[in-house]
Protein backbone atom coordinates (compact mmCIF):
# COMPACT_ATOMS: atom_id res chain seq x y z
CA UNK A 1 0.00 0.00 0.00
CA UNK A 2 2.87 2.38 0.74
CA UNK A 3 4.25 2.08 -2.81
CA UNK A 4 0.80 2.83 -4.18
CA UNK A 5 0.54 6.00 -2.06
CA UNK A 6 3.98 7.06 -3.29
CA UNK A 7 2.91 6.58 -6.91
CA UNK A 8 -0.31 8.52 -6.40
CA UNK A 9 1.60 11.39 -4.82
CA UNK A 10 4.09 11.40 -7.68
CA UNK A 11 1.30 11.39 -10.27
CA UNK A 12 -0.53 14.23 -8.55
CA UNK A 13 2.69 16.23 -8.41
CA UNK A 14 3.37 15.66 -12.11
CA UNK A 15 -0.19 16.56 -13.05
CA UNK A 16 0.03 19.76 -11.01
CA UNK A 17 3.37 20.77 -12.53
CA UNK A 18 2.32 20.00 -16.11
CA UNK A 19 -1.07 21.68 -15.83
CA UNK A 20 0.61 24.76 -14.31
CA UNK A 21 3.11 24.86 -17.17
CA UNK A 22 0.34 24.43 -19.77
CA UNK A 23 -1.83 27.13 -18.22
CA UNK A 24 1.10 29.56 -17.96
CA UNK A 25 1.75 28.98 -21.67
CA UNK A 26 -1.89 29.62 -22.55
CA UNK A 27 -1.89 32.83 -20.49
CA UNK A 28 1.27 33.98 -22.29
CA UNK A 29 -0.29 33.22 -25.69
CA UNK A 30 -3.32 35.28 -24.65
CA UNK A 31 -1.05 38.25 -23.94
CA UNK A 32 -1.01 37.78 -20.17
CA UNK A 33 2.62 36.68 -19.79
CA UNK A 34 3.04 38.29 -16.35
CA UNK A 35 0.00 36.50 -14.96
CA UNK A 36 0.59 33.16 -13.26
CA UNK A 37 -2.04 30.45 -12.72
CA UNK A 38 -1.65 31.05 -8.97
CA UNK A 39 -3.13 34.54 -9.44
CA UNK A 40 -6.50 32.97 -10.29
CA UNK A 41 -7.71 32.77 -6.67
CA UNK A 42 -6.87 36.41 -6.06
CA UNK A 43 -8.52 37.63 -9.26
CA UNK A 44 -11.67 35.53 -8.74
CA UNK A 45 -12.03 36.91 -5.22
CA UNK A 46 -11.58 40.51 -6.36
CA UNK A 47 -14.01 40.12 -9.26
CA UNK A 48 -16.61 38.77 -6.82
CA UNK A 49 -16.04 41.20 -3.98
CA UNK A 50 -14.80 44.30 -5.80
CA UNK A 51 -12.57 45.58 -3.02
CA UNK A 52 -10.94 43.76 -0.14
CA UNK A 53 -8.28 44.20 2.48
CA UNK A 54 -4.99 42.47 1.82
CA UNK A 55 -5.51 40.06 4.74
CA UNK A 56 -8.91 39.00 3.31
CA UNK A 57 -7.38 38.27 -0.09
CA UNK A 58 -4.47 36.38 1.46
CA UNK A 59 -6.81 34.29 3.61
CA UNK A 60 -9.05 33.44 0.65
CA UNK A 61 -6.08 32.52 -1.57
CA UNK A 62 -4.38 30.51 1.20
CA UNK A 63 -1.32 32.77 1.04
CA UNK A 64 0.50 34.81 3.64
CA UNK A 65 0.19 38.57 3.55
CA UNK A 66 3.93 39.12 2.89
CA UNK A 67 3.67 36.77 -0.11
CA UNK A 68 0.77 38.79 -1.46
CA UNK A 69 2.62 42.07 -1.01
CA UNK A 70 5.76 40.87 -2.77
CA UNK A 71 4.13 40.70 -6.23
CA UNK A 72 4.78 43.76 -8.39
CA UNK A 73 1.51 45.61 -9.07
CA UNK A 74 2.16 45.75 -12.83
CA UNK A 75 1.60 41.99 -13.02
CA UNK A 76 -2.09 42.29 -12.20
CA UNK A 77 -4.30 43.59 -15.03
CA UNK A 78 -6.54 46.54 -14.28
CA UNK A 79 -10.21 45.75 -13.71
CA UNK A 80 -12.95 48.19 -14.46
CA UNK A 81 -16.34 47.34 -12.92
Amino acid sequence: MRAMNHNIGMLISRLNERSHRWLAGELARAGLAGLAPSHGDVLAFLFQKGEAAMHEIAEFAHRTRPTMESSPPDQVPAHSP
